[in-house]
């Protein structure tokens, strides 16, 4: 039996820019998306929201579907998500998908800070 998958979730929140940094690493699939999607969700009413994903190696049908869910969130209460420092495996999951042209997508977290 396979060991379940792992994402670790940090989250950084500055009040004076109401902005949240969330840092990701391991895995994002149907085991992990959950964790992911409840930690978006719930910033996502507070601010514009950084998604750190250089730490991620992988992102399933459930991670990208988590993905999507919160920019909708995000842009129906006037504020945006931000993925920022994509992996390769990451960035290539969502350029098949097509979400590449929907989701915002920057360099580093540095540059979705200043957007």
């Amino acid at each position: 039996m396979s060991e379940p998958t792992r994402l670790d979730i940090r989250v950084a929140h500055d009040d004076e820019s109401a902005t949240t940094v969330i840092t990701t690493v391991g895995e994002l699939d149907l085991a992990s998306a959950e964790a992911l999607r409840e930690a978006l969700l719930k910033r996502v009413e507070l601010g514009v929201v950084v998604l750190d994903l250089r730490g991620l190696d992988f992102c399933d049908s459930a991670g990208l579907r988590t993905l999507v869910e919160a920019d909708r969130a995000a842009r129906a209460r006037g504020f945006a998500l931000r993925l920022a420092a994509l992996s390769p495996s990451v960035d290539r999951v969502l350029e098949l998908s097509g979400a590449r042209t929907v989701l915002s997508t920057f360099p580093d977290v540095a540059a979705a800070l200043r957007a």
